[in-house]
């Protein structure tokens, strides 16, 4: 299911859809977090 959101993501930004905005968990080291979600 991820992965078919993330592709229709995908598609739209290719289209030239405005805006299209995903959210995820990534690695990161902003904060003592391992993980951690931003825009």
């Amino acid at each position: 299911y991820a992965g078919a959101v993330f592709a229709n993501a995908c598609l739209k930004g290719l289209n030239g859809v405005p805006d299209v905005v995903e959210c995820s968990f990534v690695q990161s080291s902003i904060t003592e977090l391992p993980f951690f979600a931003s825009k």
